[in-house]
């Protein structure tokens, strides 16, 4: 089991079902599994294949912060070149402090080339800066759930597989600085998953199929 839930549905088309409908199981547990056969048949291994599904239950939590900040460009702009040759930089500016405290910086190469259309070991290097402010935003409380809600549906789907949502509820904390969405869920998907049995499961399981009585 991927998941642990309470068993609606079984369908088997190889191997021995160890669960059955109305049954509580947890994550981890075996299923359905490929040891088969009793004392009259004879113990076996096959390939157990089959589907199990029931009902799960999730809870997903998702928080946004209320305050977001964006870019306001001031106009402002600094260009600083430089030259490649070879290997080496050289820097046609002095270096110091930055002007800007926020800014965006962008770099453009230039390589010189000859009439012919060969290239020449020089490069020359264009660093543009571009000054912005930081401007806060303040979102909506309920603008946020909104977002939160979605962002967790979304991530139960892939959470279950595809599996269907049988009822959903949420709660919301409205904090100083966030919003904490918390997803209550109910679902009904297909719980199994294969894995290959161990050595020790494989001869416990032959072992436990040779001693069982066929007729309990």
């Amino acid at each position: 089991a991927r998941k642990g839930g309470l068993v609606v549905h079984t369908n088997i088309m190889e191997g021995t079902l160890n669960v059955h409908p109305g049954d509580t199981v947890e994550e981890g547990q075996v299923l359905v599994t490929g040891v088969t056969g009793s004392i009259s048949s004879g113990a076996r291994l096959e390939h157990a294949m089959g589907e199990i599904y029931a009902r799960t239950e999730y809870e997903l939590t998702g928080t946004m912060p209320l305050k977001t900040y964006s870019k306001e460009y001031t106009g402002r702009e600094e260009k600083r070149y430089a030259v490649i040759i070879g290997e080496k930089r050289i820097n046609l500016y002095f270096d110091g402090e930055d002007e800007f405290e926020n800014c965006d910086k962008t770099v453009e190469e230039h390589r010189l080339r000859l009439p012919g259309g060969g290239t020449l070991p020089l490069v020359l290097i264009t660093e543009t800066y571009r000054e912005y402010q930081r401007v806060e935003t303040v979102r909506d409380a309920e603008e946020c759930r909104e977002i939160l809600e979605l962002s967790l549906y979304e991530r139960l789907y892939r959470e279950n597989d595809g599996g269907q949502v049988l009822a959903a509820d949420f709660d919301m904390d409205v904090g100083e600085d966030s919003v904490t969405v918390t997803m209550r869920a109910e679902c009904y998907e297909q719980i199994g998953k294969v894995l290959p049995m161990s050595d020790q499961e494989i001869s416990e399981g032959l072992s436990e199929a040779e001693e069982e009585d066929p007729e309990q």
